[in-house]
């Protein structure tokens, strides 16, 4: 393997980290912004951001972040509705994102290819 080869993997390594790093935060800023706009309250911390950002970084970007955020809203929703329903949350409370998008995140990294194949051949493509 020549050096110039070498070097255009490793451009490309580095660009993909960079957009996903980039798709990652600006995906969850997004969040932030429609839901503050839409409930006049925080909707995602900077804890969130960064950490998607280095999410993003690790995992790329597509489909890898859409995955990951819905696989996160799903286990975040799965726990908010189980804590609602044995009274230890209000509906109106808080529950922290970071985890659900780590969990989120493992998932992706450990069976998104057998879950993307999955959906794929569900809708027919």
């Amino acid at each position: 393997m020549g050096y110039m080869s070498i070097m255009n993997r490793d451009i490309k390594l580095i660009a993909f980290s960079v957009l996903g790093a980039i798709a990652g935060a600006v995906v969850i800023i997004l969040i932030a912004l429609l839901g503050r706009a839409l409930f006049r309250k925080e909707a995602m911390g900077g804890g969130d951001i960064t950490l998607m950002a280095m999410i993003g970084m690790y995992i790329g970007f597509w489909p890898s972040i859409p995955m990951t955020l819905v696989l996160a809203s799903l286990l975040g929703s799965i726990v908010g509705i189980i804590l609602i329903a044995f009274r230890k949350r209000e509906s109106d409370g808080h529950i922290p994102f970071g985890p659900f998008l780590s969990i989120g995140a493992l998932i992706t990294m450990l069976y998104g290819n057998d879950i993307w194949s999955l959906y794929m051949h569900l809708m027919g493509l």
